[in-house]
C-alpha cells in the first residue's frame, strides 16, 4: 500500500516536472537546454547570465511544478490505496 502511494507520488512528480518544463522552459521562444537547468552556475559570469535570461526563475518554477506533482500524486495514491 505504501509503495503504491510513493510510486504514485514519484510518477506524478515526474509528470509535473515535464509539464513545468513545457510551460516555463522557454526563453525568447526557444526551450532552455535541460543541462543548463540541472547544473548550477559555475562562476559569477554564468550567474549574471542566468539572472539576465531568467534561468533561475525558470528553474524555480519547474521545481515548484514537480513538488506540486509529488504532493498531488501522494494524495491520489493515498485515495486509490484506500479503495
Amino acid at each position: 500500500m505504501i509503495q503504491k502511494v510513493i510510486l504514485s507520488g514519484i510518477f506524478v512528480g515526474c509528470l509535473g516536472l515535464v509539464v513545468g518544463y513545457l510551460i516555463f522552459g522557454q526563453v525568447a521562444g526557444e526551450y532552455v537546454e535541460i543541462q543548463k537547468l540541472i547544473n548550477p552556475p559555475q562562476d559569477w559570469l554564468q550567474e549574471i547570465q542566468e539572472t539576465i535570461t531568467g534561468i533561475g526563475e525558470i528553474r524555480q518554477n519547474i521545481l515548484i511544478s514537480g513538488v506540486v506533482g509529488v504532493v498531488f500524486g501522494l494524495i491520489l495514491g493515498a485515495i486509490w490505496a484506500r479503495k
